[in-house]
């Protein structure tokens, strides 16, 4: 093809200065071309399906180089279509950018926008030369309707035939010829009236009743999709037919599809409903979803019959957007009613229920399905599914946050959004504690007030040691300190109990503020580690390493300090001994460089005190033969998490880079490792004073999740850090 447009620039025509109309109904324009013009299709380039659709047309005539002045080597005429995934649509710079790569493709050249490009224009104007340096320019016009480009492209030593014969004489038609669409069986069936054959992607040879999870998770192969292009007006039609699960319900159609509207236009800037529709008396929705980029409409139309879902879009220009065969597409399906199972308007309350309670993965996922898309229970089976969010236990492979939260939610509307139901769950729930640990995030997501409170009462009158719910804040909490100190009483309150949990050592530490009135708070200190220095039973362990983590935030009073000094020299764990140290520097207790020997020649006890006395620079207590490398390696292996570290092996030392931020040079770890079976994968740790031995602890790491080559390894660590500075900023 390159080679015989190449060729084409040496035809000599009868009369180069003789042109003529040109109308192509078909293709949707009209155009001022050489008498001598030749029309051509590639086949070759029509079956090629990468990103750039299908070529329709080309329009050829090639001219001498060395005629009249006012003579060019060549002109074009090229047309297509630029079909995409409508629930990926793309922007008119996008489906452009697209287009110019559609040309280079073609053209074998490479070319540019000429001066910035019109954002939301119709037309781009480009400039291009050839990959093989021959001595001539290329010049040309992309202009846009709906999918369809329309590229003019002119080899023109003077550079005139472009704007002084090619434009003048480019017009589109201002409507689109009626061709007949054509009745196609999708299956047994169905029969849609489509304007081209069809492509047919994701069959599969068997439509499994227990997956509806189609309808939300978009990457999820289809029951079936099938595809067509309109040759007439570039139109992409798109249908896919789902298959209900068996025990799938409803009692409300319409609702249930105007929810899986909302997961069909989520990547669109609005949507129109345009009105309730119904086909062969099946209930549906007809509605317009677009971007405000994008001069690109979708129309979507979504019913059952059933007990499937239809999902059909068009998408393409806003003139094209009625064109016959788009009526036909939406209006004329043909069922086979007795083939059809039953229909979804039946709820089937008991079959949910069963499901959610299953041991099968797959049951389980298409009943939460379900309940996310349609409900199907009613307020008399709260009870019921309060038993179900209580299993001691979920399928093997299934995440039960994610079903105990979406299962939660569910049981909150079910209950006519009653708090005390919340409160009861959550008592109910003591042998539970992952579940305990959901329902307090839940209730922290939603952030307003009455739930905060609930969040409380529950952690302050229902929550003791015993619990291994872990010590979990909810995040929102750091910004939002005046909650706790609004509570600051009821929680002194909840932390005197013969074992409090140790997340209320943690809430006391974000909601610390000088004007708090602490006494209450340091004699309750003070008596849990004479207690613990005394071996009482209570406090725990658990809970004494989160009271150790609260004196690093709120200072200690005097008469705790002799206290730490001894847990710090005690025989206590690695966590109690590193945490009263830094308990001490908190409260400015002043502590002699020879006192630190014995924990920094410990070898377990070096890395985790050099990291606390790192955080208090004021005191001037690290080392000045700081190992760096060492140090950056454990704060490495720190910041995996323990799933992780079971994966991770084989961590290693590559080079020691260095890296300006805030006007300073600092230098950065860089490591490699395996994770798993996947190789040189790599991780950066930063950032260390090139002058002293203080780094910047927290936020300073960053691993990639693929391998990297040697020769790109300082690239690529440059690329890390400077992704975590973004953060920062």
């Amino acid at each position: 093809l390159y080679q015989s447009f190449v060729e084409g620039l040496l035809l000599k025509p009868a009369s180069y200065d003789k042109w003529i109309t040109v109308v192509d109904s078909t293709a949707g324009f009209a155009a001022r071309l050489p008498a001598h013009y030749e029309l051509t299709y590639t086949p070759e380039i029509n079956q090629y399906e990468g990103p750039f659709g299908q070529v329709g047309g080309i329009y050829h005539a090639g001219f001498d180089l060395n005629t009249a002045k006012d003579a060019g080597a060549t002109t074009w005429i090229l047309y297509g279509d630029l079909t995409s995934d409508p629930l990926e649509p793309e922007t008119d710079s996008d489906q452009q950018a697209r287009a110019k790569e559609w040309l280079e493709e073609f053209f074998g050249a490479s070319f540019s926008y000429e001066g910035a490009p019109a954002r939301f224009s119709d037309s781009q104007t480009l400039s291009g030369e050839f990959y093989k340096k021959y001595p001539v320019k290329l010049q040309g016009k992309l202009i846009q309707r709906g999918n369809r480009f329309y590229a003019l492209v002119a080899i023109d030593r003077e550079r005139n035939i472009l704007t002084k014969k090619l434009l003048p004489g480019f017009r589109t038609l201002p409507v689109f010829p009626t061709q007949t669409a054509q009745l196609v069986e999708i299956d047994s069936l169905l029969q849609v009236y489509l304007p081209a054959p069809p492509q047919r992607k994701g069959l599969s040879a068997e439509i499994h009743d227990d997956l509806l999870s189609e309808f939300i998770d978009r990457n999820a192969p289809p029951d079936e999709v099938t595809t067509a292009t309109d040759p007439l007006t570039g139109n992409h039609h798109w249908l896919r037919i789902h298959r209900l699960p068996q025990f799938f319900g409803t009692t409300d159609t319409l609702g249930f599809l105007r929810s899986y509207l909302d997961s069909l236009s989520s990547a669109y800037d609005s949507t129109e409903l345009l009105g309730v529709t119904t086909v062969q008396g099946f209930p549906g929705l007809l509605a317009r979803m677009s971007l405000h980029q994008s001069k690109l409409l979708t129309q979507v139309q979504i019913y059952t019959a059933g007990n499937r879902v239809i999902e059909k879009l068009v998408q393409g220009s806003a003139e094209a957007s009625r064109h016959p065969n788009v009526i036909a597409f939406f209006d004329e399906d043909q069922w086979d009613r007795s083939k059809l199972g039953p229909t979804v308007l039946t709820t089937r309350a008991n079959e949910l229920l069963q499901a959610l309670a299953s041991e099968n993965t797959a049951e389980v996922e298409a009943a939460l399905a379900v309940v996310s898309v349609s409900g199907g229970l009613q307020a008399e089976h709260a009870p019921a599914l309060r038993q179900v969010i209580l299993r001691p236990s979920w399928p093997g492979d299934l995440n039960p946050t994610t079903a105990q939260r979406q299962l939660l939610a569910y049981y909150h509307s079910l209950s006519n959004q009653q708090l005390h139901q919340l409160e009861q769950l959550y008592r109910a729930a003591a042998n539970t504690p992952h579940l305990r640990r959901t329902i307090l995030n839940w209730l922290g997501d939603q952030g307003q007030e009455v739930y905060w409170s609930l969040y409380f009462r529950v952690l302050f009158q229902h929550t003791s040691a015993a619990d291994d719910i872990g010590r979990y804040i909810h995040p929102s909490l750091s910004e939002q300190p005046q909650l706790i100190r609004a509570r600051w009483p009821a929680l002194l309150t909840a932390l005197a109990q013969a074992e409090a949990h140790p997340l209320l050592w943690q809430l006391v530490a974000a909601g610390y503020h000088q004007d708090l009135d602490l006494a209450p708070l340091q004699l309750l200190a003070q008596n849990h580690l004479e207690d613990w220095l005394g071996g009482q039973a209570s406090p725990s362990e658990t809970e004494l390493e989160a009271l150790l983590h609260c004196l690093q935030q709120v200072p200690a009073s005097p008469a705790i300090l002799p206290l730490l000094k001894t847990l710090m020299n005690s025989d206590a764990s690695v966590v109690i001994r590193a945490s009263a140290l830094g308990a001490r520097l908190r409260a400015g207790d002043k502590i002699k460089r020879a006192a630190l020997r014995p924990l920094l020649n410990h070898n377990k006890l070096r890395y985790p005190c050099l990291r606390v006395l790192n955080s208090f620079p004021s005191a001037n207590l690290l080392p000045k033969n700081f190992e760096g490398a060492a140090m950056a390696q454990y704060l490495l292996d720190q910041h995996w998490q323990a799933a992780d570290k079971a994966l991770v092996s084989e961590v290693r030392l590559s080079k020691k880079i260095a890296y300006r931020y805030q006007n300073q040079t600092y230098h950065a770890y860089v490591f490699t490792f395996t994770y798993d079976d996947d190789f040189n994968r790599l991780a950066v740790v930063g950032l260390f004073q090139q002058d002293g031995p203080y780094f910047r602890d927290e936020g300073w790491i960053n691993t990639t999740d693929y391998t990297v080559s040697r020769r790109r390894q300082d690239e690529k660590a440059i690329d890390l850090l400077d992704e975590l500075r973004r953060r920062r900023e």
